[in-house]
């Protein structure tokens, strides 16, 4: 193994070696960023230690707790490597001719500085990114089982999951995980089935990619985009947002094999924007549900008798889509029943 010399290029000889300053201010560099990074890697055992007895913490903490717990520890560990890395500096430093002039010593321990410096952030903002995104999964964790549990969510409930939602998405440390995908399976499912438009709205714009291949949820959403907008006022603008949303969940639900749901909305937004009368378009619709196989034929049937139920504690877009449902039955009870429906 060759000298620290020879790595700088140069050949050892019998008198003594001369370096200028610029070269003699790499080679400390040099050394003193080495140092520095060994004694950081020395201590990813301890880190990954402390790491640990957070997430434990976070298990047996109050949520509210857990961000000062994180705080602390990594502004303790913060503390002690920037001791080690103060030693390895003093150490390199003493490599240092003691007659080198007073502006060449400050010029290196301006840029050692520096250098140990970047290299130690790099390290301590990794560790705090991965300990946030943790506690803020352990927090979506920890508000979805109250969804589950609870009868009802409170607005509260449902900004503070869009909120770690949010925190989530913008560092993608779960997006991958299969628990993730889960959890946000449970949260549309709840969302949808309390009809929070506005929040729904907000999954779709944060995780739309991510709805559109699990398991049911693009059928939840396309059914939740079509009552939104058949009792909405963006039902006569075709290049809305609204409009966008279904379209986009509807198509993903025909490359599923569920055309029935896609069938059964443009049927019902076709008959509600033509002042809940028969037309040419709308007989066309209708012909449809016969091209359907006998199973979707059901799902339909048994989909549009259900949008057609609303109970008085409902919300009122609710109680209305179940009016325009009724009529339409009415309208063309004759091909419905042709196709399977059991109004009786």
């Amino acid at each position: 193994m060759g000298s620290e010399l020879e790595r700088l290029g140069r050949e050892p000889s019998e008198g003594k070696v001369t370096l200028d300053s610029s070269q003699f201010i790499d080679y400390v560099i040099s050394k003193a960023t080495n140092e520095a990074e060994a004694r950081i890697h020395k201590k990813d055992t301890t880190r990954r230690t402390s790491e640990r007895w957070i997430l434990i913490a976070i298990a047996f903490i109050a949520l509210s707790s857990i961000t000062a717990i994180a705080f602390f520890a990594a502004q303790s560990f913060e503390h002690r490597q920037e001791a080690k890395i103060s030693s390895s500096v003093a150490s390199a430093m003493r490599i240092a001719n003691a007659n080198r002039d007073a502006a060449v010593r400050n010029s290196i321990e301006q840029a050692v500085e520096r250098a140990t410096k970047e290299k130690f952030n790099e390290k301590i903002s990794a560790l705090a990114k991965r300990l946030n995104a943790q506690i803020s999964y352990q927090q979506l964790l920890a508000l979805t089982t109250q969804l589950e549990i609870k009868d009802a969510f409170s607005d509260d409930d449902r900004e503070q999951i869009l909120k770690v939602l949010a925190e989530l998405k913008e560092n993608r440390a779960y997006e991958s995980s299969p628990g993730f995908d889960r959890t946000l399976t449970k949260i549309v499912d709840s969302f949808t089935s309390a009809y929070q438009v506005a929040a729904v709205d907000r999954l779709d714009d944060m995780y739309r990619n991510q709805l559109a291949g699990l398991k049911d949820v693009p059928r939840w959403m396309t059914n939740h985009f079509g009552r939104a907008l058949v009792t909405s006022r963006e039902l006569g603008e075709p290049n809305s947002k609204r409009w966008e949303r279904l379209r986009f969940y509807s198509d993903v639900t025909k490359q599923n094999r569920n055309p029935e749901i896609s069938i059964l909305w443009d049927i019902l937004a076709e008959f509600t924007g033509n002042y809940e009368r028969k037309t040419p378009q709308l007989d066309t619709l209708v012909a449809q549900i016969g091209n359907l196989n006998e199973k979707d034929r059901e799902i339909f049937m048994r989909s549009l008798l259900e949008e057609g139920t609303a109970s008085e504690r409902e919300p009122p877009d609710m109680r209305r889509l179940a009016a325009i449902v009724t009529k339409f039955i009415t309208e063309y009870k004759q091909e419905l029943e042709s196709f399977g429906l059991e109004t009786e």
